[in-house]
């Protein structure tokens, strides 16, 4: 999804920029909160842009639906996966390997996040800098 917004701060090869809420962000997790108040979004700043620049803004959808079914879904697929492999022994071991699954999971997701945000497919990029005619 592209969008535009203006460059409000810039840390190293990384850019925030402010983006105003639009039809295209209903439905959509890409924007954070920044520190001054607005929504926005970390990017890659491939083309130099400068603070208070207007800016086009490539959000990879791919990654922001991916993220919740990793996030909530893998918990809560070895959470049941472990209460169902634990209850062929007893109740007690039902429950026992549920946990641990579950805690399993837990660190799966983050090795995933640390293993896709790597990846450039998964990367917000700022495309290029507009001038405000366009």
């Amino acid at each position: 999804m592209l969008d535009r917004g203006i460059v409000c701060r810039i840390e190293g090869e990384k850019a925030f920029i402010e983006i105003a809420a639009s039809e295209k962000c209903r439905g959509c997790s890409a924007c954070q909160l920044l520190a001054s108040g607005q929504k926005g979004v970390e990017a890659e700043n491939l083309v130099g842009a400068k603070i208070g620049d207007l800016v086009e803004v490539d959000i990879p959808v791919k990654g922001k639906m991916l993220a919740p079914i990793i996030a909530f879904g893998l918990p809560v697929f070895f959470l049941f996966l472990g209460i169902i492999l634990g209850s062929f022994i007893s109740q007690r071991y039902a429950i026992i390997w549920g946990l641990i699954f579950f805690a399993v999971s837990i660190r799966l997701v983050r090795l995933l996040d640390d293993l896709l945000a790597a990846r450039p497919a998964f990367k917000n990029r700022i495309t290029r800098r507009l001038t405000s005619a366009e």
